[in-house]
């Protein structure tokens, strides 16, 4: 439809009456509708649809394009290579060496029991085979601070995790109880 069918068409009708329009923009369908105050819409109405075939065609060519290189882009599968700068390296290398030599961090064990006096090593290191027999995943100790030797198991970071085991072990020892202790670094 050129500029001067739409303004044929917009001069035959009745005073008062509104004219719509549909038109295709970017593969939506958009709406006009002209009424008698609406003659500025009726120039961007016809710029709208005096675009040649050839700016269409264009349209389509370039989205069909975008839409095969995002599509191959999306599946594309190969070695991923990472170039790490020597001194990043090192750093890290350092970094592992330093926490290597701490050895220990402040940390959590779960206390199952304590012995004093006469036969409280044997005592504690029968507790600690039991302990070992039940829990084998996981490592105990005995741990001798004048004058009681403890039996502990266990190196948890935080209480929350010592508390999980916490509760596996008190069906076995119900006096067991989470205690605040230097951990081994894993």
């Amino acid at each position: 439809m050129s500029l001067e069918e739409i303004k044929q068409r917009w001069k035959s009708l009745p005073h008062g009456r509104a004219m719509t329009f549909f038109y295709p923009l970017f593969g939506e369908l958009r709406k006009i509708h002209f009424g008698n105050a609406h003659i500025l819409n009726l120039c961007t109405f016809a710029r709208f649809i005096a675009v040649s075939k050839t700016e269409n065609i264009m349209r389509k060519s370039i989205f069909i394009l975008l839409l095969v290189s995002f599509c191959t882009g999306a599946f594309a599968q190969g070695n991923v290579r990472y170039d790490i700068e020597p001194a990043v390296s090192q750093i890290q290398s350092d970094y592992i060496a330093n926490w290597k030599k701490i050895g220990e961090i402040s940390g959590y064990r779960i206390q199952v029991a304590s012995f004093s006096g006469v036969n409280s090593k044997s005592q504690a290191e029968s507790v600690k085979a039991a302990l070992t027999s039940l829990f084998p995943d996981t490592k105990s100790y005995v741990v001798y601070s004048e004058p009681y030797f403890r039996v502990q198991i266990g190196d948890y970071n935080s209480r929350l995790d010592a508390y999980r085991e916490l509760l596996k072990i008190k069906e076995s020892y119900p006096g067991a109880y989470i205690v605040p202790e230097k951990i081994k670094y894993r």
